[in-house]
């Protein structure tokens, strides 16, 4: 047994076309006791929502019986929920609020400043940090019929869901130790993904702001693939092999890159006005990220450093923005730690 003890859960990331598993016994790099990637077929989970549960359940299936170097030590799952099925919110609920009321209060504060039925939702709010004259709210909320949806996928697949987060919140413990950070230092993390990027915004406090942008890896090889009059699949491997490596290739990707810097610096300038702090440190995940100078590119139009994301772990064949988010997920598991959690 580690120094560390037996972990508690294993993390699951699930996207639209990946599965991976991860279970680790401590926090350095060679913790990793159990882990699996399996692609996954299209039609079986889109946008985060599952289309077919009897296919998943297999995968899932596969996943724990498939795993190396061991199978997990339980059945107990931390998993996170995409971005675009979860809604984050940021408020200030004042400290005159009695522990009594501030349920009470919080839900009332969502309900007039978050886009979604809190009466079909699931929620949950944590408090960030109390300052003199008030508490500092993160609060997420998803469709209850997408929670039940997953719930049910664990359910008979023998797994024990116990947490259900925001896939945000998995990146940002994966990738960002807030007590790293000084008092007046913002950091962002550009997720660019398949259909979406997401950008979240954190400091000290930890996670203030995440926004989802509909524009995304996808958009980068239909351009490619429209501009070279090339197809898809052959537009996916330039992409992925040149990048912006390739003159030609780059002026066709920043005709994409443009619009979703113009969405980064619009959200930034929105999150430094609000809790006066500086955004110093990009931090670029995401399929998207293993793009040939991806990052200098970024850098040279946001005029901030940029800089691949690293998580904590690693494991055989598996690049650091494959594993980012389950990484996170894996570290809650780990000793099953509190925090925002849709499941009741």
């Amino acid at each position: 047994m580690s120094l560390f003890g037996k972990p508690k859960a294993f993390g699951l990331d699930l996207s639209d076309n990946a599965l991976y598993l991860m279970e680790v016994k401590g926090e350095s790099a060679s913790s990793v006791t159990s882990a699996a990637h399996f692609e996954l077929p299209k039609g079986l989970v889109e946008d985060g929502k599952v289309l077919d549960q009897e296919q998943l359940v297999d995968y899932l299936r596969n996943a724990v019986a498939e795993s190396q170097p061991l199978a997990p030590s339980s059945n107990n799952v931390v998993l996170g929920l995409p971005e675009s099925q979860t809604y984050i919110g940021h408020f200030r609920i004042s400290k005159e609020i009695s522990k009594k009321e501030l349920l009470d209060e919080v839900y009332a504060e969502a309900g007039d400043n978050m886009p979604i039925d809190l009466e079909n939702a699931a929620w949950d709010y944590e408090i960030l940090a109390t300052t003199e004259d008030a508490h500092e709210i993160l609060f997420a909320a998803a469709s209850a019929e997408v929670v039940e949806d997953y719930e049910h996928a664990m359910n008979l697949a023998g797994l024990d869901l116990k947490v259900l987060e925001p896939e945000a919140l998995a990146l940002s413990r994966s990738l960002i130790k807030p007590s790293d950070l000084e008092a007046d230092q913002g950091v962002a993390i550009l997720d660019i993904g398949a259909r979406t990027s997401n950008l979240q915004f954190l400091d000290k406090m930890g996670l203030q702001l995440s926004l989802s942008v509909r524009v995304a890896g996808n958009d980068f090889t239909a351009a490619i693939a429209k501009h070279l009059k090339i197809k898809v699949d052959q537009a996916e491997i330039a992409k992925r092999s040149k990048g912006f490596g390739d003159a030609k290739i780059a002026a066709t990707l920043n005709t994409i890159m443009l619009p979703l810097v113009n969405e980064f610096v619009e959200a930034r300038n929105f999150y430094e006005a609000k809790v006066i702090r500086k955004v110093t440190d990009v931090i670029l995940v995401g399929g998207s990220s293993a793009m040939p100078g991806i990052d200098q590119e970024l850098q040279n139009l946001l005029r901030i450093p940029v800089s691949l994301g690293v998580p904590p772990f690693s494991f055989t064949d598996l690049q650091s923005h494959q594993i980012a988010a389950v990484s996170g997920l894996a570290m809650r598991g780990r000793i099953l730690s509190s925090g925002i959690n849709f499941i009741a």
